[in-house]
């Protein structure tokens, strides 16, 4: 849980300080689930009681989904159990093939160790390293257990609940029940070549070293022109978890001195000649007004006999994943961080959409004021979502910020504040 959109009342530095420590937006009351029944209690308590209810799963998660004022959290971390199948039919016959079963709280390196023991290749996510190869982690999965809103508990695929397996794959966390566990399709086993650069990865999963190293040949041709030597270290891996281990560090625990945005570049930004200039010309703009930014090579295509869902259309088509964010100090004036996070939504994440008109953003490190968050997270889809949401949870007992349906609500005690903390009552409003 991120302390920033609990308000950061509870900081480790309060106490030195003097400073008084609150819950702020964190729940008041957690439930640490491990099983069925205890989630079905859990949930008809909120419902019946007219109580907050979060669910907190084990990833990281930067639009304070997880978290909120004078809640009943779910946490779901010891839904563990899994399972290596290596023959799964999926229920309508489109899928025949290895497969894993997961529990909600199985963790990434989790899934990978054990997809490797069987020699699999797993898609993680979200996004993913073989995103590129294999599509967005939404794509492999094959049926979801879930509990809805009234707590009734079934297994959700291409046969059966239909529209609630759409909507569930890419239509947002914390919106249509509490998923206990899911089958999702592996892959077979990959090495993975390529070279880091002052500690970041550049890799081709599928390629071998001799490969990648034939493929990036010229551009190391023209950095020796240049008189430049980056200090390359290659690498060569006979498995994608050995090389995640080794080049995808830990992520921390969310801090409370920054915030990110995102834009999908699609491909025409990079085939077009003068798109290309004008794209790379508001990039370096961006940073060179006070922005950091992460960037991914990365694609997500829809696999081969997977059905559809709810993935944004604009992973099809892009080539950039491109992260953007604003810092500040620990001891920045409440002016100062409101200027900001107003320049990171109005102005920096703006360019970005300039030049990329039709184009999204990842939901789950999208900008949370965003203006225009149904389109840029679930694109044309989102009426059908909201349709989907309005039948399966009437009363909104799911709700999360820039989930499906949550602009029926709003967090109170949010005046003149640079971003929407859920260090407030949740009130519904007017649409």
């Amino acid at each position: 849980m991120s302390p920033l959109f609990a308000g950061a009342t509870c900081q480790p530095q309060n106490g030195a300080l003097g400073e008084q420590c609150t819950l702020g937006g964190f729940p008041e009351y957690s439930v640490n689930v491990t099983s069925v029944a205890q989630i079905q209690l859990a949930v008809n308590f909120a419902r019946m009681r007219n109580i907050r209810l979060v669910v907190r799963n084990t990833g990281h998660d930067v639009l304070g989904r997880n978290t909120g004022k004078g809640a009943l959290s779910l946490w779901t971390h010891h839904l563990d159990d899994s399972e290596v199948m290596d023959a799964y039919d999926s229920a309508n016959g489109s899928y025949t093939g290895p497969a894993f079963k997961m529990g909600a709280g199985v963790l990434a390196h989790e899934m990978h160790e054990a997809a490797e023991k069987h020699g699999y290749t797993a898609v993680r996510g979200g996004l993913s390293p073989v995103s590129s190869l294999y599509g967005m982690a939404a794509d492999q999965v094959l049926s979801v257990d879930i509990i809805t809103p009234e707590d009734h508990f079934f297994t959700a695929d291409d046969t059966q609940s239909i529209n609630l397996f759409w909507a569930i794959r890419g239509g947002g966390a914390a919106t249509w029940g509490v998923a206990t566990s899911m089958t999702v399709r592996v892959h077979e086993k990959i090495a993975v070549g390529g070279y880091a650069w002052r500690g970041k990865p550049f890799m081709i999963p599928g390629m071998a070293l001799r490969d990648f190293k034939k493929l990036v040949q010229p551009l190391l041709d023209e950095w020796e022109a240049l008189s430049v030597d980056p200090k390359l270290e290659f690498f060569d891996e006979d498995n994608l978890y050995s090389a995640w281990k080794k080049h995808f560090p830990t992520v921390p625990v969310g801090g409370t001195t920054a915030r990110t945005a995102n834009r999908l570049l699609p491909r025409k930004n990079w085939v077009d000649g003068e798109l290309l200039k004008k794209t790379i010309k508001t990039v370096r703009s961006v940073v060179e007004d006070g922005a950091f930014l992460v960037h991914y090579n990365i694609n997500g295509p829809k696999p081969e006999g997977a059905s559809e869902n709810v993935v944004n259309p604009a992973w099809r088509d892009t080539m950039m994943f491109n992260i953007i964010g604003v810092v500040w100090d620990a001891d920045a004036t409440e002016e100062e961080i409101a200027t900001g996070n107003e320049k990171l939504t109005g102005d920096l994440s703006q360019r970005l959409k300039d030049i990329s008109p039709g184009a999204g953003a990842y939901n789950n490190e999208g900008d949370l004021m965003d203006l225009e968050w149904q389109v840029s997270f679930y694109s044309q889809k989102y009426d059908r979502l909201l349709a989907i949401k309005k039948n399966i949870d009437p009363r909104d007992l799911f709700w999360a910020p820039t989930a499906v349906g949550s602009e029926g609500w709003a967090i109170g005690n949010q005046e003149n504040v640079p971003f929407i903390s859920q260090d407030g009552r949740l009130c519904r409003v007017s649409v």
